[in-house]
C-alpha cells in the first residue's frame, strides 16, 4: 500500500508539473503574441500617420500645381488681351472660371472679366438659313443698306439669290433657272447687282444684272459658252469682269463687258492648260488679277494685265500649284497683290504679296499646312489675312 501510494503521489507531482509546465508555456505564447500585435498595431499606427503626412503633402503640392496652373492661364489671357486678341484672351478667362469651382472669391473676379470681355464682343445681329440651297458666296453692299447670298442645289441644276434689306429684314428671292449661282457682286454705287450662274461642267452659263431696290432683272445679260465662275465691277460701275469654264469646264476664259451699251464681253485671257479660279479689279480699273491652274503640272500663275490694252503688265506671278484667290491692296491705285495658292487637299499652301507694278515679290512665301483658298488686305493695307481649309484646331 505504501508503494502505491507512493506512485500516486509521485504521478500527481508529475501532472501538476506537466500542467503548469503548459500553463507558463501558453502564457509565454500569449504574452509573445500580445507583443507582436502590439507592434503591429504600433506600425500600423506609424504607417497610418505616414500616409497621412505624404496625403496631406500631395493635397498642398496639388493645390501649388493649381495655383500655378491659375496664374499660367490668368497670364496668358492678359497677355492676348494686351495683343488686341479679346476672343482669345476671353478663352482663357472662361478655362480658369471653369477650373475654380472651389473658390468663390476667384470665381466671382474671372466673372467680371468674362462679362466684361463679352461686353466689347460683336454681338449676332441677324442669321439667316435655308436648309434646301447650299450658299456659294455671300456680299454686303457697299452702302451696308443690303446683304445678298448666292445659293445653288447640290447637284448644281437650280440657283436662287436671298436679297435681305439689312434693318428691316425684308427678303427679295431672285429665282435663276441657269444653273446654281457661283459668285455675285454690287456696283459701286449699290444700285445694281450681277450674279454668274450655270452648272460647273455644263455648256451653257449666263449673266445677269438686277436692280437691287426691286429684285426685277435688268434687259443686260450676257450668255456664254460654259458656266459662269466670277463676276466683279470695277470702281466705275460701268464694266464687270467675268470667268466662264469653256471646254467643259477643261479650260477658263476671263472677259470685260461693258455691260450699259455692249451684248458681247471682250476676251482678255484664255487659260488653256486648266480653270481660272478668280478675277478681280485693281481699285483704279486699270488692271485685273487673273487667277490660273495649270492641270498638266499642277502648278499656277496669277496675272495681272492692263485693261484697256489686254497686255500683261509683268510676266505671270508663277506658284507651286493653282492660284486659287487675289485681291488688291486698297489703296487708290492698288499699289500691291496679294495670292492665295495650294490644292485644298494637299499639306502645304502659299501666300505671298507682290509689288503690283512690277512683279516682285514683297515678302518671303507664307507657308501653310493645307492650300490657302482666300487672301485679303486689311482695310489700311497692313495687314494680310489667309484662309486654308478648315481642319481640327491644335490646343495651344
Amino acid at each position: 500500500r505504501i508503494q502505491l501510494y507512493a506512485a500516486a503521489t509521485l504521478a500527481t507531482i508529475i501532472i501538476a508539473s506537466v500542467l503548469v509546465f503548459s500553463s507558463k508555456m501558453h502564457e509565454r505564447e500569449l504574452s509573445a503574441k500580445n507583443e507582436d500585435l502590439q507592434r503591429r498595431e504600433e506600425e500600423l499606427a506609424l504607417s497610418n500617420e505616414e500616409a497621412l503626412l505624404n496625403y496631406e503633402f500631395a493635397v498642398d503640392e496639388a493645390r501649388e500645381v493649381k495655383k500655378r496652373m491659375m496664374q499660367l492661364i490668368t497670364e496668358r489671357g492678359f497677355r492676348l488681351l494686351e495683343k488686341g486678341d479679346l476672343s482669345g484672351s476671353l478663352l482663357w478667362s472662361i478655362e480658369a472660371w471653369s477650373s475654380q469651382t472651389d473658390d468663390a472669391s476667384s470665381q466671382n473676379v474671372h466673372r467680371v472679366r468674362i462679362g466684361s470681355g463679352l461686353r466689347q464682343m460683336p454681338r449676332l445681329a441677324r442669321q439667316w438659313s435655308d436648309e434646301n440651297l447650299l450658299a456659294t458666296y455671300l456680299e454686303f453692299s457697299p452702302d451696308g443698306h443690303y446683304m445678298a447670298t448666292a445659293r445653288g442645289s447640290l447637284d448644281g441644276s437650280q440657283g436662287q439669290v436671298q436679297v435681305w434689306t439689312v434693318k428691316s429684314n425684308e427678303t427679295k428671292t431672285l429665282t435663276i433657272d441657269s444653273g446654281a449661282v457661283t459668285w455675285l457682286s454690287f456696283s459701286p454705287d449699290s444700285r445694281y447687282l450681277v450674279t454668274a450662274c450655270g452648272k460647273r461642267g455644263g455648256l451653257t452659263g449666263l449673266v445677269q444684272v438686277w436692280e437691287t431696290a426691286t429684285g426685277t432683272a435688268t434687259d443686260r445679260q450676257l450668255s456664254l459658252d460654259g458656266a459662269a465662275i466670277c463676276v466683279s465691277f470695277d470702281r466705275s460701275g460701268d464694266r464687270i469682269v467675268c470667268v466662264n469654264e469653256v471646254a467643259e469646264g477643261k479650260h477658263g476664259r476671263a472677259s470685260i463687258w461693258t455691260w450699259q451699251t455692249d451684248t458681247e464681253a471682250k476676251a482678255v485671257f484664255e487659260n488653256g492648260k486648266g480653270p481660272i479660279n478668280h478675277v478681280a479689279f485693281s481699285p483704279d480699273g486699270r488692271r485685273v488679277v487673273i487667277c490660273t491652274e495649270n492641270k498638266e503640272v499642277n502648278a499656277g500663275e496669277a496675272h495681272v494685265l492692263d485693261v484697256e490694252t489686254g497686255e500683261a503688265v509683268f510676266p505671270p506671278l508663277r506658284h507651286k500649284a493653282g492660284v486659287n484667290y487675289a485681291a488688291f491692296s486698297p489703296d487708290a491705285t492698288g499699289r500691291f497683290v496679294v495670292t492665295a495658292s495650294g490644292d485644298q487637299s494637299a499639306d502645304t499652301g502659299e501666300a505671298r504679296v507682290w509689288d503690283a507694278s512690277t512683279g516682285k515679290a514683297q515678302t518671303p512665301v507664307l507657308f501653310h499646312n493645307s492650300g490657302v483658298v482666300y487672301a485679303g488686305f486689311s482695310p489700311d493695307g497692313t495687314r494680310v489675312v489667309v484662309n486654308p481649309p478648315e481642319r481640327p484646331p491644335e490646343r495651344p
